[in-house]
């Protein structure tokens, strides 16, 4: 067995929860919008933003691979009625991937990060946009790779090979730790990594994949697996 030495781990519901970040972001966003044009006032309510988002995605569906893109052409598209609406924009998505990236990081992320970084090169590879040095663990990281339309999302396995390129490693002496069946562990393994399945909320595995390597349920459980796929901590 080929032993470890590179770990990478997804962000978004592997370190913390997404979805409240991403909801208390886009409510601070239409404050921040109503704020800035006496237009959104009257025609921006939670429903017209998500009905407006979904609208603009099935018209830009490739923009799905890189979030950034998608959130400032749809503030372009949703400001077009106030004044200055690109500058506008523009300061809006920057209030908004600000408060985006304050996230609450799950109890286990940061002993076991810290942890692990003495003994390996640790990654963080995303199909979102979270901020590292806001969030305050941009230190933890060798690499961080986003996606985009030039690094195509997980499963893609752009963003894995990237990783062991730029650390100097094979494929299989990276393991990835992600909590998204497909995206992460689809992802991993089809890179050739060693492929770590964290299930916080117990949902079944799907029936059509091929299981993890190795499963968890919280961080905690993480070096244990590091040391048994020939590694040390």
């Amino acid at each position: 067995m080929r032993a470890i030495k590179a770990i990478s781990f997804d962000l978004d519901d592997t370190l913390w929860e997404c979805y409240p970040a991403i909801e208390r972001a886009d409510q601070a966003l239409m404050a921040f919008l109503h704020e800035r044009c006496d237009v959104m006032k009257t025609q921006l309510t939670r429903e017209s933003f998500y009905d407006l988002r979904a609208s603009f995605i099935r018209r830009h569906p490739h923009l799905l691979g890189d979030v950034s893109l998608l959130r400032r052409g749809l503030l372009v598209e949703l400001l077009q009625a106030c004044d200055d609406h690109h500058t506008l924009a523009e300061e809006a998505y920057a209030f908004f991937y600000h408060a985006r990236s304050q996230v609450d990081l799950y109890p286990d992320a940061l002993p076991v990060l810290t942890a692990l970084k003495e003994g390996y090169a640790l990654a963080a590879l995303t199909n979102g946009n979270a901020d590292l040095g806001i969030i305050g663990i941009d230190h933890l990281f060798a690499e961080a790779h986003f996606a985009t339309l030039d690094c195509p999302a997980k499963p893609e396995p752009d963003m894995f090979h990237r990783t062991c390129d730029a650390l100097g490693i094979a494929p299989n002496e990276l393991m990835h730790v992600g909590d998204n069946p497909e995206t992460d562990v689809m992802g991993a393994r089809n890179a050739g990594a060693v492929t770590v399945w964290i299930n916080r909320t117990g949902m079944d595995w799907p029936d059509a994949l091929e299981p993890a390597d190795a499963d968890i349920t919280t961080l905690d459980e993480l070096p244990a697996i590091v040391r048994q796929w020939g590694a040390y901590v």
